[in-house]
This record gives C-alpha cells, sequence and structure tokens, in this order.
C-alpha cells in the first residue's frame, strides 16, 4: 500500500481547500470579498505550497517513525496542525500588506481549522485502514499498549467537535448575509434572499458531505475489522488456529482483538500440549488431562469392559546381542510408529510400550465394536509387518494376544509418579495368550469371548479352535482360537454383526 494513497487523498483535500476557503473568506469576510476569489486563491495556494514542505519531514518524523498504534493519532495532529499553521501565515501576510482585520483573520483560521479537522481525521482514519491491511498482508501481530480511549469518548468528541464547527462557520456565514442583505434595496431583496439561502445550503452541503465521508471511511474500518474477526473465529471453529486479528487502535476494537488473539495463542498452547502429551500417552489421556487436570490426576479408576491387545516381538532379546543399541532403538522406533498408527485407526489405544511389545485397549468409546476393531487392527498389524521387514536389517516376526474381560481403568502409582493404565485379569490373559501363539504356530490368538463377538466375515477367516488351554497363572482353562492365515487386505471392523 505505502503511502500512495494517503497522499492522493490528501492531495484531493488540500486543493479542495484553497477552493472553499476562497470562497469562504469571500461570504464571511467584506475584506477578501474586495480582494477577489482569484487573488485569494493565489496568496492561499503559495503559503499552502511552504506549509507541505514542513508537512513532508513532520510527518517523517512524527508518523512515519512511531509505533504503529501512535500514526494515526499524529497523522490527524500532524494534518490539523499544518491547516492551522496556513492559516496564520496567510492571516500575518494580509495583516502586513493589506492592513487585514483582526476578525476577518480568525474567521480564516476558523475555516482553516474546521477543512482542517475533517481533513485530518479523515487521513487518521486512512491510517488506521493501512495499518490494518498492512498486519493482515504481512500476519503482523501489533501490540495492544499505551493509552486507552473507549469508544463512546472518540465519538463524544469528534460528535461535539463537528456540530460547533459547522455550527460555528455556518453562523459566521449568516450573520455577514444578514448584514449584507440589510444593505439591498427593497425590490433586490427577493433575489437576495434566494442568494442567501443557495450559499447556505451549499457551504452547509459541502460540511454535511464531509462528515459523511467521515463516516463511510469510518464504517470501511469497522467492516474490514468484524470481517477480519468474523473470519478468524470461523477458522478457529475449523480447527485452523494460524489465523489473527490486526490490533489497529487502543479502543475495544483492539481490545476484542488482543483478547481474541490471546484466546487464539492459548488454543494453540493447549494443542501443542496435547499433542506433546499424546507422544508420551495417548491423545485420549492427554485431553482427559487438560480438560480437568485436578480430577484426571486424582488416584484411582473405574471398572470396564474392554477388548485387550498385546503384541510381542519374536526373539527380540537375541536382536539386542547381535546389533548395535542404537540400530535396535531405530529400527524399534520404526516398527512402534506403523503399529501406533494401526491401532489409532482401529479405535484403539496405545496403554503403553513394554520393551518391545505394546499393549493396547479397545472400547473405550464403543464398547459393542471392541473386539471386532482389535482383531481388525492385529491382522493389519501382522500385514504391516511383512511391509515393514524389508526396511529392516533383518525380519521379524511378532504374536499378538487379544483378550477381552472386566478391567479398571484409572491412574496407578503415588501422588509424585502416575500411570493412565488398565489393570485386570483380561490384561493378564491377553499377555499369556500372546506368549501361547508362538506354542500354538499361530501369529494372532483370541479368548472365546473375542472370537463370540466377532462379525461373521471375521469369523470366516482360517481360524482353528484349540479348545481349553492352561494358560499359565490361570487356575481355569481358557478358551482359545488362533488365526493360522493372515488375510493380505484389509479386515472390516465396522459395528456390522
Amino acid at each position: 500500500m505505502g503511502l500512495e494513497p494517503l497522499q492522493r487523498r490528501a492531495a484531493i483535500y488540500y486543493l479542495f481547500s484553497i477552493g472553499m476557503l476562497s470562497v469562504y473568506g469571500g461570504e464571511v469576510c467584506p475584506f477578501l470579498e474586495g480582494v477577489g476569489f482569484l487573488h485569494v486563491a493565489a496568496i492561499l495556494s503559495s503559503y499552502l505550497l511552504g506549509c507541505l514542505i514542513v508537512r513532508h519531514y513532520v510527518l517523517k518524523r512524527f508518523v512515519v517513525s512511531v509505533p504503529p498504534l501512535d500514526r494515526a493519532i499524529n497523522q490527524f495532529f500532524v494534518e490539523l496542525g499544518i491547516f492551522l499553521l496556513w492559516g496564520l501565515l496567510v492571516t500575518i501576510h494580509n495583516a502586513v500588506l493589506y492592513d487585514f482585520p483582526v476578525a476577518s483573520g480568525i474567521k480564516l483560521c476558523l475555516g482553516c481549522l474546521t477543512l482542517g479537522f475533517f481533513l485530518a481525521l479523515d487521513l487518521s482514519i486512512v491510517r488506521e485502514y493501512q495499518l490494518l491491511l498492512s498486519a493482515i498482508e504481512r500476519k503482523q501481530e501489533i501490540v495492544l499498549e499505551g493509552k486507552f480511549l473507549r469508544l463512546t469518548t472518540k465519538f463524544i468528541v469528534l460528535s461535539l467537535s463537528s456540530v460547533l464547527l459547522i455550527g460555528t462557520v455556518m453562523s459566521l456565514m449568516l450573520l455577514h448575509d444578514l448584514s449584507w442583505i440589510s444593505t439591498q434595496p427593497a425590490d433586490y431583496m427577493p433575489q437576495a434572499k434566494r442568494l442567501v439561502l443557495f450559499e447556505m445550503f451549499l457551504v452547509g452541503g459541502v460540511l454535511i458531505c464531509l462528515l459523511m465521508n467521515l463516516i463511510f471511511s469510518y464504517s470501511r474500518n469497522l467492516r474490514l475489522f468484524f470481517d477480519m474477526e468474523q473470519q478468524v473465529l470461523d477458522q478457529v471453529a475449523q480447527g485452523n488456529l494460524n489465523g489473527m486479528v490486526p490490533v489497529g487502535s487502543r479502543d475495544e476494537l483492539g481490545l476484542i482483538a488482543k483478547h481474541t488473539n490471546s484466546m487464539i495463542r492459548g488454543l494453540r498452547q493447549m494443542t501443542q500440549a496435547k499433542e506433546t502429551f499424546g507422544k508420551f500417552v495417548s491423545a485420549e489421556v492427554a485431553e482427559r488431562i487438560l480438560d480437568d487436570p485436578e480430577r484426571a490426576l486424582e488416584l484411582g479408576g473405574t471398572r470396564r469392559n474392554l477388548t485387550i491387545l498385546i503384541s510381542d516381538i519374536r526373539n527380540f532379546t537375541d536382536r539386542v546381542e547381535r546389533n548395535r543399541a542404537e540400530d535396535v532403538v531405530s529400527e524399534l522406533n520404526l516398527y512402534f510408529t506403523e503399529m501406533v498408527k494401526i491401532v489409532h485407526r482401529h479405535q484403539g489405544v496405545v496403554d503403553k510400550f513394554i520393551g518391545d511389545g505394546l499393549l493396547a485397549v479397545f472400547g473405550l468409546d464403543d464398547p459393542e465394536a471392541a473386539s471386532r476393531c482389535a482383531v481388525a487392527a492385529g491382522v493389519a498389524m501382522l500385514n504391516a509387518v511383512e511391509k515393514l521387514n524389508a526396511q529392516l536389517s533383518s525380519p521379524i516376526e511378532i504374536g499378538i494376544g487379544i483378550s477381552r474381560g472386566d478391567v479398571v481403568v484409572g491412574n496407578i502409582g503415588s501422588a509424585e509418579r502416575l500411570e493412565f493404565t488398565a489393570i485386570g485379569d483380561a490384561v493378564n490373559v491377553a499377555a499369556r495368550l500372546e506368549a501361547s501363539a508362538k506354542e500354538l504356530c499361530c501369529p494372532l490368538v483370541v479368548s472365546d469371548e473375542v472370537y463370540l463377538e466377532l462379525s461373521q466375515r471375521q469369523k470366516q477367516l482360517s481360524w482353528k479352535l484349540f479348545g481349553g488351554q492352561r494358560l499359565k497363572g490361570k487356575t481355569t482353562e481358557v478358551t482359545v482360537h488362533g488365526l493360522r492365515e493372515v488375510p493380505p487386505g484389509p479386515l472390516q471392523s465396522g459395528s456390522a454383526r
């Protein structure tokens, strides 16, 4: 944007002001009326040139080089000061050369003050508009600091100033015209009245147009601000936290923008914290802790009927002995990265890593589909290992055990160190099933409770019923089903039975 729009707007205003002051001077001052319109315009133009040179350097010093939020108000005072300087110089010139009356000088300065007020305020609003556009374009967040000025205070001051200036100018013109009418002959009186009304409507109309232009300029700023506010809030509602509302003024609008940006930063930090937590605990646990920290950190848990999946890499101890620790960790991370994606994709939650083993819980959100999702995840894990072996130094094999039953889900440990996990017989059974998978020559082994909840399509896989098995640590036998062959494609895990 630069300063080009401001320069063009200022140039139009100054040219307009020369014409208006030349007309206004002749309408309120008999002396200037006698000097003539062109002569007055020439005097005004010559002194305006000098004032514009001063304006150029003053703008650089007090507008361009100051903090962004100071530029609009400084622009206002600079422009108003230049107009007053202009009127004062012209008054001194006329007083020295033409014995200009003091009252005429006051009227001329009042005219400069009125036009300068509208020009200064309009350029100040345009400066604020450019600040908003620049902040949007550069994605620059301006800090709201300095003296706060309420919008109501602004409107009251500007409204009273506008009414006072317009009223004073119109009153002076009316007094001059009434004085002029009193000197006219009776037969010319009707035409004189028409001329007075025309002048009053002309000057009044011009002043009203200047006021309407201010209203339009400010409404444009408001529209830009609220459009940005709505756009950013819409982005936040859609999960996009990269937006920012520009701060362009030290008032309630700037405060709204500041609080909106603070809210977005807070949400962004919470999201980052949740993502960071999610790398150490599950995303569900991270969200639970952040949403209600006090309750989430209480010791204890609740009883839930869930499906537990435990996987383990075969002969991992030998692998550690044969390879460097750094290589083992690198390949283990590659393996777990893929496994975690699969668990999450099938609505599971990774509870913990146990060396090279993984414990996942299914059914926290949809208990009815828990077993189907767990088996589908197990099949996907076995298929993923086949593809993953091409990237490893040597191929690996995994065993998976899946069981279902009541467990207690909650915080286990102490007030100083706790862990969100699942504790119960179903976890122990899943661990024993995973250990027995190697002996049964099946990569995936499930309990009878899990098998009975599978969909018809899942039950049509190459399952083998091993009957009741005496698992280590169990006093009663557990009916076991083993998957002898792994289907090559993805296995449906929907809610359909």
